[in-house]
Formats: C-alpha cells, structure tokens, sequence
C-alpha cells in the first residue's frame, strides 16, 4: 500500500524575499590576492605575478568578508539544521584595487519530503558589485533543517 506524500510549507513573510539582510564594503588588494593564490596552490601568472594585470582567482570571494546577516524564517519541524551547499557564480574579473559592495538577500525558501520527512532549505545570496556597478561575482549558500 503506497503512502500519500504530504505536502510540507513554511510560512514565513515572503515580503523578506529579495530584500537586503545585510551589506558591507571590501577592497581587494594585490596582496591578498598574491597571498589567496599561494595558499591554494595557484601556479598561472595571470593570478600570481603583480601588477597591472593580476586578476583574482575566481573563489577568491569565498573568502572575501561579507556580512554575516541571515534571515529570521523560523521552519516549524526543524530540530537540526546544516550547510547544505553553496553555488558560486563567477561573472566579471576581480582586480587589485576593486571596491566591493558586498549585499546578502534572502532568495529563497520551499520544502520538500525526502525519504527520511519534510526537509526546509532556506536560500541567502551574497553579491558582490564594483563602484561602478558591475556585479562581479554571487554566491548562494543553502540551509537545509530537517526533524
């Protein structure tokens, strides 16, 4: 006899959605970017030899100080919750001297049942923008709470 799958929500206030948790500034500078690369191993010029041309390595920003701002969506059956992953988008070159803007948004928020229950993910947003207004990189990092 097959069980039904229950539909799992979580009410929250969906006005949260897309709106700023948090922001900073960061400048990035050659040697920070000489030093990230050392530390993982990076070995191509463009990300190891000063100058005008050094650009960062793409996951730089993962490191990059952002706003530790998260929002307050509350999952009802949660008793445990973890990382459940994070998505990096990559869109212009970071270079030595860059200004960043650094805003963290809620993105998003859904359930889903998986083998063992209901599982929430709860989805925040870092992007990362140039004074000039390029956004040069975002990451999404993903809670998952489960029973």
């Amino acid at each position: 006899m097959a069980e039904t799958e229950q539909k799992v929500e979580i009410e929250f206030d969906h006005s949260k959605l897309g709106q700023v948790l948090g922001e900073s500034e960061i400048t990035v500078t050659e040697d920070a970017i000489l030093r990230y690369a050392q530390a993982i191993g990076e070995t191509d010029p463009k990300y190891t030899t000063p100058g005008p041309n050094l650009i960062a390595p793409p996951g730089m920003v993962t490191i990059l100080e952002a706003p530790r701002a998260r929002s307050d969506v509350k999952i009802p059956f949660a008793k445990t919750s973890m990382h459940g992953g994070s998505a990096l988008f990559t869109h212009e070159p970071i270079r030595a001297g860059d200004k960043l803007r650094v805003v963290v948004k809620l993105v998003d928020v859904y359930a889903k049942t998986g083998r063992s229950g209901p599982m929430g993910f709860v989805v925040h947003e870092n992007v990362f923008t140039r004074d000039d207004g390029t956004v040069v990189a975002r990451i999404q990092d993903t809670q998952v709470s489960r029973p």
